[in-house]
């Protein structure tokens, strides 16, 4: 991997990490302004009610996971008919699965309320606060596949100006509603949809006027393969289930053990976990892409250099975050408004930050596998696992003292994270001896501008050397050059373009580039407005049996094929 996929990751980093930090601190937020106005029942109703939010939520998960694993993979393959029909799907998907979870929630969530049996101040507490919640639900769904559609084609910016739009109105209103209005806890969960609705309009206005996302060429699907686009998403959805089931199950250990407590103890874990998981799964969200290209590129060399890249800057972060939590446990507790803290409190939240770290990497390992399209394993290893979570924390209890009982979370995590470390391992082994068998060269290069001419040299003295067709061979090469000074014309600046070459057994051969540069399409239209009939780009295609071309995640993608 070249410099250039490193750099897109880190573009798109600021913008993941805040769009999920401000959708996982829907419901934390409206915490810390309950706890702070209205006291510890009201902050424990919304505690208790937000495993119910994350069970619905799961299914937003799929649909948004499988859509975006879906377009970043046939982008990456430059299929435009393929590119086309995942489109299409997309947009009924949005549709339809919107109007299914609003429809779905209403039983639901009466079935897991009632089944708490809590005490009547919080369960008449909890209904006043779903109202709001459930508003929310359909919109949080079309915000959430809407932003990766955004992240897709290459507007980080408008990303992030969603986010902290999303962020302040959803601060505003509840400060509004509950602290000037007084409105009461219902006003937390109606300020928190009023955002949504906001945000959510806001999405689909700024997919309409500056993509093709949802306006594209219709093109006909099956209903197979709007399932197989679900399918993607499926072990981040049942990950993310049985986490919600988990915090739910669990919520009902914490009430046998900690009593009236339980909430308050609960929402201080939830926060600093709403925290950690939006910046793990921003960092996650912002690699997705760029995985997905490397891989329908087939580039499997980058792919595991900008894995290793990630996983150092996830240690790192998250590293840091489980440190702050040990040394200063009390701060979260004053934030959220809690004067006399619960016994207990500090000890569980310091164990429960234990669980952070392995927690990250068991999603990071689940993403590589995934984009490598191991479904079917990594949905079994996540359910095996996180079953066990409840069963782990009804055994504590019986042998150690309340706090201990958030060591279960830390177990679970890394009865999840071996077999996934393991798969991966298992699968780089066969893709290192498919390599060792497969007799196609792969050449990976990084070139700048006034690097071009030596690069192209390069090329054609590793032909000769390796016997490789001398015709195509200087053809590739000539076209890297000429590719790479149209890069620098458009911009009129010093762009690196990186280069997949793969010399195949057959005697053909692929040439794919990519470069962080202006719209090719764009400047061929302009130079043809100006009377000039050809270019360097078309002097491509002429020499090339196929070119494919994309403009894909602000970055020109053109795949090359010679015979």
């Amino acid at each position: 991997m070249g410099d250039l996929s490193l750099f897109k990751f880190i573009e798109y980093l600021p913008s993941m990490v805040l769009s999920n930090i401000s959708a996982l601190l829907m419901v934390t937020v409206n915490g810390l302004v309950v706890g702070n106005f209205l006291g510890n029942d009201a902050l424990a109703a919304v505690t208790v009610f937000a495993p119910l939010i994350l069970i619905v939520g799961a299914f937003s998960v799929m649909v948004s996971y499988g859509i975006g694993i879906s377009l970043s993979t046939s982008i990456g393959s430059n299929e435009v008919t393929q590119i086309h029909q995942v489109k299409t799907a997309s947009f009924w998907l949005i549709i339809c699965c919107s109007v299914f979870a609003a429809i779905f929630q209403i039983p639901l969530f009466w079935i897991l309320l009632k089944a708490y049996r809590l005490p009547d101040s919080i369960y008449a507490l909890s209904w006043q606060y779903a109202f709001g919640a459930m508003l929310s639900t359909p919109l949080s769904m079309i915000s959430t596949i809407g932003s990766n559609m955004l992240q897709i084609s290459g507007k980080p910016k408008i990303l992030t100006r969603l986010t902290v739009l999303e962020g302040f109105v959803n601060l505003l209103l509840n400060l509004l509603f509950v602290g000037l209005l007084h409105t009461g806890i219902a006003g937390a969960s109606l300020g928190t949809a009023c955002a949504n609705f906001i945000r959510a309009g806001a999405t689909l206005i700024c997919l309409l006027r500056y993509t093709d996302m949802i306006c594209c060429r219709r093109c006909s699907y099956g209903f197979a393969e709007y399932i197989s686009i679900l399918k993607l998403g499926v072990p981040n959805a049942v990950s993310s289930l049985l986490n919600a089931f988990q915090d739910y199950l669990f919520m009902q250990i914490l009430i046998l053990v900690f009593g009236k407590n339980a909430g308050t103890i609960d929402a201080i874990c939830t926060f600093s976990f709403s925290v950690l998981n939006g910046l793990t799964m921003g960092i996650l969200d912002a690699l997705r892409p760029i995985a997905g290209l490397l891989s329908g590129a087939g580039d499997r060399d980058g792919l595991k250099i900008l894995m290793r890249q990630t996983a150092q800057f996830i240690a790192g972060i998250i590293g840091a975050i489980t440190l702050a939590n040990e040394l200063f446990p009390g701060f979260l507790f004053t934030l959220h408004g809690i004067k006399d803290i619960p016994p207990g409190g500090i000890a569980s939240f310091r164990i429960f930050s234990l669980y952070l770290l392995p927690y990250a990497f068991a999603n990071f390992f689940l993403l590589f596998l995934v984009t490598r399209k191991d479904v079917e394993y990594t949905t079994k290893i996540t359910v095996i696992s996180n079953i066990f979570q409840p069963l782990v924390g009804l055994l504590i209890i019986k042998v150690c003292s309340a706090p201990w009982v958030y060591l279960s979370y830390s177990i679970t995590a890394v009865l999840l994270l071996i077999p996934y470390m393991l798969r991966y391992r298992c699968l780089s082994e066969r893709e290192k001896r498919e390599a060792e068998t497969c007799r196609d060269t792969v050449l990976y290069m990084s070139v700048k501008p006034h690097e071009a001419v030596e690069a192209s040299r390069a090329i054609r003295e590793f032909a000769d050397e390796q016997r490789i067709h001398k015709k195509i061979a200087y053809r590739i090469a000539l076209c890297m050059e000429e590719m790479v000074a149209y890069v620098e014309y458009v911009n009129k600046k010093n762009i690196a373009a990186q280069i997949i070459i793969r010399f195949k057994e057959s005697g053909d051969a692929t040439f794919a580039i990519m470069d962080n540069g202006k719209c090719i399409a764009y400047q061929m239209e302009e130079d043809r407005e100006k009377g000039l009939s050809t270019n360097n780009y078309v002097l491509m295609q002429r020499l090339a049996k196929d070119v494919k071309y994309q403009y894909v995640l602000n970055m020109n993608y053109t795949i090359l094929e010679f015979a």
